[in-house]
């Protein structure tokens, strides 16, 4: 290539070696001259060096490529992009070739940082939001926008904080009112985090609160039966309540009650040996509640329990019992260490295995009481005795020992009994009395006393039987022949506290009746006649001396009663012949009488009576006291 300078210098000298070359050479030098130019920039153009790669670019490359980067990196908007172009430009000074497009980019993130921000803010996150904008430098023209926009964020915040505080107090306290109003304060603030997202929480949570109550409070309704079946309901009822309501916890709480009393009317079934009922209603517990675990070994453990004989059951062999309180043992033993009711398992065990002790201890005297014998009874009780007060089997122990110490004491009085028996089989006073003597050889409260007591009674009444029966026959024969004053005193020799007083009784009263109806019956009879003859008076007279308690008395009276009542026919016939008579022209009426007219010698014919032998009443149904006899002197 040809240099300018030194075509400038041929040129010259030209000129002034030769003019006429002047304007030739001129206009030669302007055609290397940009010839030069377009060679050169060709040159530079064919030789330019390739395009930055900014994935790859080194720390050290020029501040044009990192701020060509780092815009390319900004256009996206991502907040770590944003900050890193940030961090860039920040310290470059004034003087920088580059700082016033640096500076135009500087803003221009920032606006994008403030961006990112208020989104930020928008999903109720305060802080990241505040701690965003605090990438936005104070050279930043954007500066003062973010700092004001911040301290607005911040006002906001406390308010809506406030409002919303106030409105979750009102849903705890089930103020629904109030809690609606305090959301209408929410929508009003600026902030769309508050003023929209949170109200619309708000207004949401109310609704779901409200119904999580009504749950409960028809939970609670169903409960107060207490049934299980009630309760069972309940439970599943408030089990509808939300998680994520305040209502829940107490949905909870009562949900455990009623658990437990679930377990506690099991726990009754169970005391009761209602195995089945008891399971029963365990069952009821859901396995959502805190005590499912808990009811489930309930469940365990009663069967377990059921296994083995309650201390009321006192008749049951001791190595049946062993058998049963082994495989309770078994049974309780399932529970691990980890399960709610171990503890109460492992009580059971140890006290189970008391029970074993004792139930070996006397199951060996039970073999020995086996035998029969007085002294293998003995033996037995010895034996059983060696269990104290306080061990589980006291009380059966003691029941037993009482059953043998009876049979001991039966086997030692059976043979008095059995002796005395046979000599009563003979059936002569003599033989009765002497076995009466040997019964009573029992002694008071020995198991058999009972027994040879009611024997010694029996016998008695047979030996009073034989006693008195001659005496009431004869008092019976001595009736029979007529002669009945005689058997009354016969009759009366048999005391109170004989077998036969009460036949001898009924035959004085037979006998005595015998005797009145013989006095009474002519005066009954001579009555009956006077009231057939119309002398009514007479006859009621006649007929008041038969006294009470005398075997005629109420036929008496029946006569007295009828005849009186003819009588009293009679007067209101004279009263009214006297009043009918008065009125057809008397001048004064008949002075009035309480005496009737002059009986009639000749009555009526519809007054007549039966005879007096026409009565003959049974002696058996008619028992006056024997102080209205006064035998004949």
């Amino acid at each position: 290539m040809i240099n300018p300078l030194q075509t400038d210098q041929l040129t010259a000298q030209s000129l002034s070696g030769r003019k006429d070359w002047g304007w030739s050479l001129l206009w030669l030098s302007v055609l290397l001259v940009f010839g030069g130019t377009a060679g050169g920039a060709f040159f530079w153009l064919i030789t330019m060096p390739p395009a930055v790669n900014c994935k790859q670019i080194s720390p050290l490359a020029p501040d044009m490529e990192r701020l060509q980067c780092a815009g390319e990196a900004a256009s996206t908007r991502q907040l770590e992009q944003l900050v890193k172009g940030l961090e860039l430009v920040k310290n470059w000074p004034k003087d920088h070739p580059l700082h016033s497009q640096a500076k135009e980019l500087e803003d221009k993130w920032s606006k994008w940082v403030l961006d990112v921000a208020t989104k930020k803010m928008e999903t109720g996150d305060l802080k990241g939001a505040i701690n965003i904008v605090a990438n936005i430098s104070q050279t930043s023209s954007v500066y003062a926008e973010a700092k004001a926009t911040v301290a607005t964020w911040e006002q906001d915040w406390d308010k809506g904080m406030a409002i919303h505080n106030k409105a979750i107090q009102a849903i705890k306290v089930r103020q629904w009112d109030q809690a609606i109003n305090y959301t209408q304060e929410l929508s009003r603030l600026r902030n769309q985090y508050w003023g929209q997202q949170r109200m619309g929480e708000l207004l949401k949570q109310i609704t779901v609160e409200k119904r999580a109550w009504q749950h409960l409070r028809e939970a609670r309704d169903i409960a107060w039966y207490d049934t299980p079946a009630d309760l069972e309901e309940a439970i599943a009822q408030a089990g509808k309540v939300s998680p994520q309501t305040y209502a829940y916890a107490e949905a909870q709480a009562d949900i455990s009650k009623w658990s437990r009393k679930l377990l506690d009317l099991a726990a009754k079934q169970l005391k009761e040996r209602d195995l089945e009922g008891a399971i029963g209603i365990a069952k009821r517990v859901p396995s959502d509640s805190a005590l499912y675990a808990e009811a489930q070994d309930f469940m365990q453990l009663s069967r377990a329990d059921l296994l083995v004989p309650d201390n009321q059951v006192l008749n049951q062999p001791p190595l049946t019992t062993i058998a049963s309180v082994l495989e309770a043992q078994a049974a309780a033993r399932q529970l691990a260490p980890n399960r709610p009711l171990y503890k109460q398992a492992q009580a059971k065990i140890a006290d189970w295995q008391a029970q074993l002790q004792d139930l070996l201890q006397l199951q060996v005297a039970s073999t020995l009481a086996s035998v029969g014998q007085g002294g293998a009874f003995q033996l037995a009780i010895d034996q059983a005795q060696t269990i104290g007060q306080e061990r589980p089997k006291r009380i059966q122990a003691q029941t037993l020992i009482a059953l043998w110490r009876k049979e001991l004491a039966d086997a030692q009085d059976r043979p008095y009994v059995v002796r005395s028996q046979l000599v009563a089989a003979a059936g002569t006073v003599d033989a009765l009395k002497a076995a009466i003597a040997e019964a009573r050889q029992v002694a008071p409260g020995r198991p058999l006393r009972g027994e040879a007591q009611n024997l010694i009674a029996e016998w008695d009444k047979r030996i009073q039987t034989l006693e008195d029966q001659p005496v009431l026959d004869q008092a019976r024969l001595q009736a029979k022949q007529g002669n009945l004053s005689n058997a009354i005193r016969t009759a009366e020799k048999i005391g109170s506290n004989r077998t036969l007083y009460k036949q001898a009784r009924a035959a004085i009263a037979d006998w005595k009746a015998q005797i009145q109806i013989a006095e009474d019956r002519p005066k009954l009879n001579e009555a009956t006649k006077q009231a057939a003859q119309g002398r009514l008076s007479e006859a009621i007279q006649i007929a008041s001396q038969i006294a009470y308690g005398r075997a005629l008395y109420y036929e008496a009276q029946e006569g007295i009663a009828r005849w009186s009542a003819e009588l009293d026919g009679i007067r209101v016939q004279v009263s009214a012949a006297t009043a009918e008579t008065y009125a057809a022209g008397t001048s004064s009426p008949p002075a009035e009488s309480d005496s009737p007219p002059a009986e009639s010698d000749s009555p009526p014919a519809e007054t007549s009576y039966p005879p007096a032998e026409s009565y003959s009443p049974s002696a058996e149904t008619y028992y006056p006291p024997a102080e209205s006899y006064a035998p004949p002197q």
